[in-house]
């Protein structure tokens, strides 16, 4: 029997693809660190963002995608630098902070790390490439 690594590399990487993009699309809420977050739809988001209540739209791509295109007032904090400019820049603790990346699966990331810094109301959209709505760039 011969031992092939790429076969065995491509299928690592296609369970582990399979496992990320499967804990992504998950729409519920789910524990992570002990504390909720939430996953939501973007037709929920569209209507947190008509109701009135403050919120902060954050985009955790890089400077290059947000430009590119991004959801009409987010604000852009990339994933790599939450720890540092969350304190900062999102003073308010218990705003709702809605998050979303390009797939998915940086906002995972960037949500976790906002709950262990005590950010309590954290929303996942998950990918911008599933928002319906329109979009600006520049």
């Amino acid at each position: 029997m011969r031992f092939n690594i790429r076969k065995t590399l491509f299928y690592g990487f296609l369970m582990l693809a399979f496992l990320t993009l499967n804990s992504c699309a998950i729409n519920a809420s789910h524990k992570t660190s002990s504390k909720t977050v939430t996953n939501i739809s973007a037709a929920k988001v569209k209507e947190m963002m008509d109701d009135g209540e403050a919120f902060i739209l954050l985009d955790v791509r890089s400077e290059e995608e947000f430009k590119d295109m991004r959801i009409e007032g987010a604000i852009l904090i990339p994933d790599n630098e939450i720890k540092e400019r969350a304190p900062i820049e999102l003073l308010d603790k218990d705003v709702r902070i809605i998050v979303y990346c390009w797939r998915g699966f940086r906002s995972v990331f960037a949500v976790n790390d906002l709950l262990d810094m005590g950010y309590k109301n954290i929303y996942n959209i998950g990918g911008i490439i599933d928002w319906p709505y329109e979009t600006v760039s520049g």
